[in-house]
């Protein structure tokens, strides 16, 4: 009897070694959201510690195209503003938070208009976070609901998503047929995640 019980302690260890090893294999969405929702409580325990205030830190898109804030007082506050997974990293105790497991990097980034933007051979390891953020939060006025506004996100629709990958600059018209079936992992201003469909992804920037 003793035998048994520890044959059925071994199985039972085994399985639950390899569960997320098998999750992972067959799609990293579900560690992905596990990371958005540690970095969720990290943001959490910053605000707390600076009067409720989000990260003031921008993304590493915002770094490599300045422009985007064209006619903003901010673009000339960009060179010295941190990038926010540096604001967060004592809240974490890994920077693998930062890491989505499907992140295989991309040569656009994903954009009303795509700009070249090569991370190969993953976002995460040339630039320290799989994760985009939606700067603007940190310096306005929320409006709309916190539950319905994206603070981070995948940088590319295509690591849980389907579509065609962009190899040159793409044509406007060209844009939604083609990430139509992109999918993007989101932590909300409210500090929840999910995963949402290209069309909810993009109403999920509407701050205002």
């Amino acid at each position: 009897m003793a035998q048994v019980a520890i044959v059925v302690a071994i199985v039972a260890g085994l399985t639950f070694t390899f569960l997320p090893r098998k999750l992972q294999t067959k799609d990293g969405t579900n560690l992905c959201i596990a990371n958005l929702n540690q970095i969720g409580k990290a943001v959490g325990m910053y605000e707390e510690a600076f009067d409720g205030h989000i990260p003031r830190g921008v993304d590493f898109a915002d770094k490599e195209f300045p422009e985007s804030w064209q006619g903003s007082p901010l673009q000339k506050q960009l060179p010295h503003l941190p990038v926010y997974q540096r604001l967060l990293r004592p809240y974490v105790k890994t920077a693998e938070v930062f890491h989505c497991p499907s992140d295989n990097g991309f040569d656009f980034i994903d954009s009303a208009k795509p700009d070249f933007l090569p991370t190969h051979p993953s976002a995460f390891e040339v630039y320290g976070t799989s994760y985009l953020m939606l700067s603007d939060l940190a310096f306005i006025r929320l409006h709309a609901p916190a539950s319905r506004v994206r603070l981070l996100f995948d940088a590319s629709g295509l690591w849980h998503g389907k579509g065609e990958k962009f190899t040159r600059q793409p044509d406007f018209s060209e844009i939604a047929e083609a990430t139509k079936g992109y999918r993007y992992n989101v932590l909300f201003a409210d500090l929840h995640a999910a995963n949402l469909s290209r069309q909810e992804f993009r109403r999920s920037g509407r701050w205002w």
